[in-house]
């Protein structure tokens, strides 16, 4: 799970991404129940700070969200976008950019990287048959 600073507690720990307001909050966050500053009744906390909470009842969801990760503005899902999660993929197969990934599999990396159609790529980076190929070729050094 990402570190990011949770959206409530403020605090820099693993965050998920909330799907009412597309913010990061942790997990103890997540788990937190208290009076509502909006309504008084006692439910959990789905937005708002530690000193206010708010209920689902009392959050206005955010129609269009933000990533996260790369504050792109034109992402309409809470959560990381697809060029994001692509990134997050690649770094797990291929390991993060360096010298130390041989030239022909660091150009592959920035043209999935950078593809026209994030979404595709994304779903080809997860098929099993090409994950544990772009792996053994990243680990052996291989072109």
């Amino acid at each position: 799970m990402p570190t990011a600073t949770c959206s409530i507690c403020g605090e820099e720990k693993p965050c998920g991404i909330s799907r009412t307001t597309g913010r990061p909050w942790c997990l103890d966050c997540q788990r937190r129940s208290a009076p509502c500053s909006a309504c008084g009744g006692v439910a959990a906390v789905v937005s708002g700070t530690l000193d206010q909470p708010l209920c689902l009842d009392c959050t206005v969801p955010e129609v269009w969200h933000t990533c996260p990760t790369c504050s792109d503005p034109d992402y309409p899902h809470p959560g990381q976008c697809a060029r994001c999660l692509i990134n997050r993929r690649l770094n797990e197969l291929l390991g993060p950019p360096s010298d130390a990934l041989h030239p022909g599999l660091e150009a592959l990396r920035n043209d999935i990287a950078s593809t026209e159609h994030p979404l595709t790529a994304k779903r080809w980076l997860n098929k099993p048959s090409v994950s544990p190929v772009l792996a053994d070729l990243a680990a052996a050094g291989e072109p």
